[in-house]
């Protein structure tokens, strides 16, 4: 058993022996820790560097970069050291990019053309036309002016003038291809000494050197003050300017009036620093020595001085085949003893042309000097994506000092907006728009200012500089731009005349509909209105209307009374307002009035010369003081007229009236001629220019007594035998003229109270009369008519109502009595007047012992006694008697006074008290 397991034991661990020595390429020992100056990059060409530490126990002196399909141009770089002088290779036309502001001077005598509204300076001391004074003037002071359209100058700018470029541009060096890189720099070999630029390198020229690649329509900015000669002497004030013209000492030119220079003074003007020309042919500047200029990448050099490997001291070597790719790798190998030590690190840069975007893998193979390989991976991401954005203005039209809010919206994240522009029409720079990021930097907002210059109205751009946005890879934008529209200029003032619709006045039409084409001034020139607010004002009553794309605009509006404003005014988009042109207007839809005061309506009159008086009014445009005329509805008319409407005079008033178009006037006439009895009428009729209106008042002219009223019944007419009454009134009917009234007279003395009317058809009526009770009463009545006329009195008769009242006198009981019975007999005699019967007396009997009187009829014996049996209380009774005739006349109260006695119970007690005793008595003797 101990010789078996010995020898499995030797079979193992020479198996074990034989796997060691098979994989000495390998050793657990060797370790590196990898990493790349970016893992996440644009696509592109580009030079990155990846940084190897030696983490194992031996040196590293071999490694390899091996790249995954896709990418190209994959080659180690050099570095030529700062300061080096460096050949531009002439196959690329020795170009190079200026940068914008850098400074040069021309190398050819240019012409230059200014851009219009470009601002020039005209020196104190010269001479203008003014065209709106018809005569010269000498500027006191230097005036800012600007050209009114595009000009050249007729002075060239000359050899040594400044200049520098608006933009970057690129140019071509003539004098020496030579420069020199300002910073340690990388490079690729191509062959021999000739290298390229992975990316743009920042050299500068070593000698004034000569460049062209200017020309038309190239711009620049000048660097110098420069005095040339206008070819279009058109000018415009930009400020006030002060002058002295003619014989005055001193004053000024309004800012934006236009002027012309003066040839005497050849139209000299200076061109302040800063201002930009445009070149009109082909020019070539110096670009002064040591001056920063930018070779672009993948542009060549050719190196004067050998380029230094990197690192430094390790043979490069590249087309390597590796199985980790089927693409050609990069391999360094360390000279001599220059290896990456133990725990040190080295950097590896390269160059290398990215695919597109997507996330890749790069292997990073690593050697020590005892054999023994290592492999790292790097995960590298691309990002080919190129962001983009959109910008926008708000609002869209401003006027002047108007702030505008800028938005640029990014597609991603930006890690820099250094470029966003504005730029108004004609303005001869832009305005760099500061932007503020949102949280994520794919929201960028600015502001921007409109000034006060009209020069500059139109469409505005906004630019984003596609070259100055980035990702955060270094991925640059595209250019973008969008405008908004300045308008400093406030709208026309509208027209009234060319407006369809707008009311006449005065007017009775209370609906128009008000329709045209609204204009503006936009740039000094009269356009349509387009999507404009046009107001319409009626008093203070404001509609808004907002025009249509071609300015038309129509709205109805609806007229109230009396005369008001109504105003057209126009606001355009950027909010100028326009002046408001306002008519009055006069409205109105009521025709005049007139009321007829008297004689009134259906009036009866005994004037038969009346007194007409009436009103008629109007509102608001009032009644001309002249006669009717029904062409225009104008002025007023008043006809006396027949019942028939034939029309017996026109009337004039008394007093005219104090206006010549009265709103209000009373109208009186006193009619001069007597009328004859019958029916007429009054015909009114009244204008106000516009509608018109009559009215109509029948009044009858009666002057002829009435007959006396007609009695059905009359009483006696002796006024010593009088008709006695025994009722308090008596009812008289008879007839009279219809309608007419009916008086009533007492003796003489009219009773306006019985005073009654005849019935208007039948002339049937009614009076009740209540004379006074007592005395002889003489009745008369009387007719008056509608128009007043009284008839004679007819004589109804003489009535006595009866007055005196019946007398009572008791009899029995006797005042004062005393009794115990239950009862009395009352007895009592009435006396009355001749013309009465005691039948139709009423007789009154009150009693202690009654609840309520006892009142009856027919309780008197044919000689006036009364017999009645009145029960009695205990105690005082008072018993009354009274009696009334039919007149109502009562007799004065008689009362007798009758007392019940009745036997004390106190004495029956005593009685009933003796009886007991006596009982008792007789009880006890009989015991016994």
């Amino acid at each position: 058993m101990k010789e078996k397991i010995a020898l499995v034991i030797a079979v193992l661990m020479m198996t074990s022996m034989a796997f060691v020595i098979s994989t000495t390429t390998v050793s657990a020992d060797h370790t590196t820790t990898v990493s790349i100056d970016d893992d996440t990059v644009k696509a592109g060409t580009m030079v990155r560097t990846i940084t190897i530490k030696n983490e194992g126990t031996a040196p590293i002196g071999n490694v390899r970069i091996i790249l995954p399909p896709g990418f190209s141009n994959f080659a180690p770089t050099k570095k030529v050291p700062k300061d080096n002088i460096v050949e531009i290779e002439v196959s690329t036309n020795n170009l190079i990019i200026l940068p914008a502001g850098t400074l040069v001077q021309l190398a050819t005598t240019e012409a230059v053309e200014l851009a219009e509204n470009t601002d020039v300076i005209r020196l104190e001391n010269t001479w203008v036309y003014v065209p709106d004074w018809g005569e010269n003037a000498m500027l006191k002071e230097n005036g800012l002016l600007e050209v009114r359209q595009d000009t050249n100058t007729g002075d060239n700018l000359v050899i040594g003038d400044n200049v520098a470029p608006a933009i970057d541009k690129e140019l071509t060096l003539t004098t020496d291809n030579r420069v020199r890189v300002i910073a340690d720099t990388q490079v690729v070999l191509v062959s021999g000494n000739t290298v390229k630029l992975p990316e743009n390198a920042l050299v500068e020229v070593v000698v004034d050197d000569n460049a062209t690649g200017y020309d038309s329509p190239d711009n620049v900015t000048l660097k110098m003050e420069k005095t040339v000669t206008l070819q279009d002497n058109k000018v415009r004030t930009v400020n006030l300017v002060n002058v002295r013209r003619g014989g005055v000492t001193s004053t000024n030119i309004d800012a934006g009036v236009s002027i012309e220079l003066l040839s005497l003074e050849h139209n000299n003007a200076v061109l302040p620093v800063g201002t930009k020309v445009k070149f009109i042919g082909a020019a070539t500047v110096t670009i002064p020595e040591n001056t920063d200029v930018i070779r672009p990448a993948e542009n060549q050099l050719e190196l004067i001085s050998p380029a230094e490997n990197q690192p430094n001291n390790w043979m490069q070597t590249t087309g390597v085949s590796d199985p980790l790719s089927t693409e050609p790798a990069v391999e360094w190998k360390g000279i001599s003893d220059n290896k990456i030590a133990v725990a040190g690190s080295l950097a590896f840069p390269f160059a290398v042309t990215t695919p597109g975007t997507g996330t890749y893998t790069i292997y990073v193979r690593t050697t020590d000097n005892l054999g023994d390989s290592h492999i790292e991976n790097i995960t590298l991401n691309v990002d080919g994506t190129a962001p983009t954005a959109t910008v926008t203005a708000s609002p869209l039209w401003v006027k002047d000092n108007q702030v505008i809010t800028i938005e640029v919206m990014a597609s991603e994240p930006l890690a820099k907006l250094e470029n966003v522009m504005a730029a108004e029409n004609n303005a001869p720079e832009n305005t760099q728009i500061v932007m503020t990021p949102n949280v994520d930097n794919t929201k960028w907002t600015g502001s921007y200012m409109t000034g006060d210059n009209s020069k500059r109205d139109g469409t505005a751009k906004i630019y984003v500089i596609g070259s100055q946005f980035e990702d955060y890879v270094g991925n640059k934008g595209s250019p973008v731009e969008n405008t908004f529209t300045v308008d400093r200029l406030k709208p026309l003032t509208p027209i009234i005349t060319a407006l369809t619709g707008f009311p006449t006045s005065p007017t009775n039409d209370g609906s128009w509909t008000i329709e045209g084409t609204a204009k503006d001034n936009f740039m000094g020139s009269t356009v349509n209105l387009e999507n404009g607010t046009v107001k319409i004002r009626f008093g203070t009553t404001v509609v808004d209307v907002t025009a249509n794309a071609v300015g038309y605009f129509y709205e109805t509006i609806t007229l109230t009374g009396g005369t008001k404003e109504l105003g057209i005014q126009y606001i355009d988009l950027a909010g100028n307002v326009g002046t408001e042109n306002a008519e009055n207007i006069t409205y109105d839809a009521t025709a005049p009035t007139a009321s007829i005061i008297s004689p009134a309506s259906g009036a009866y009159t005994k004037d038969n010369t009346p007194s007409i008086s009436l009103t008629i009014a109007d509102a608001v445009m009032g009644v001309e003081n002249e006669n009717f005329d029904s062409t225009d509805n104008s002025g007023y008319l008043v006809y006396l007229r027949r019942d028939d409407n034939t029309v017996i005079a026109q009337l004039t008033p008394k007093v005219d009236p104090t206006e010549k178009q009265f709103k209000s006037y009373t109208f009186e006439n006193d009619y001069p001629e007597e009328l004859a009895d019958n029916w007429y009428n009054i015909f009114v009729q009244a204008g106000d220019n516009l509608q018109k209106d009559n009215t109509y008042s029948r009044f009858n002219v009666d002057v002829t007594a009435p007959s006396a009223p007609l009695l059905d019944v009359t009483v006696s007419t002796n006024i010593d035998s009088p008709t006695v009454i025994k009722a308090a009134s008596r009812t008289v009917t008879g007839t009279a003229e219809a309608g007419a009234k009916i008086k009533v007279y007492f003796n003489g003395d009219e009773q306006t109270a019985l005073e009654t009317t005849a019935n208007a058809t039948t002339g049937a009526w009614t009076v009740i009369v209540a004379p006074t009770p007592g005395t002889i009463t003489k009745i008369e009545f009387r007719t008056v008519d509608k128009a007043g006329n009284e008839g004679a009195k007819v004589l109804y008769g003489y009535l006595l109502v009866d007055g005196s009242e019946p007398t009572v006198a008791i009899t029995a009981p006797d005042p004062d009595i005393s009794t115990d019975a239950t009862s009395i007999i009352l007895e009592a005699t009435v006396t009355k007047d001749t013309w009465e019967t005691y039948a139709e007396l009423t007789v009154r009997i009150d009693a202690t012992s009654l609840t309520a009187p006892i009142t009856a009829t027919n309780v008197l014996t044919t000689d006036g006694k009364l017999t009645r049996a009145v029960e009695l209380v205990e105690g005082s009774n008072t018993i009354s008697v009274s009696a009334q005739d039919v007149a109502g006349n009562w007799s004065t109260v008689k009362t007798v006074t009758v007392t019940r006695t009745v036997t004390p119970w106190a004495t029956y007690a005593i009685v009933i008290v003796i009886v007991a005793l006596i009982l008792a008595a007789i009880a006890i003797f009989r015991k016994r």
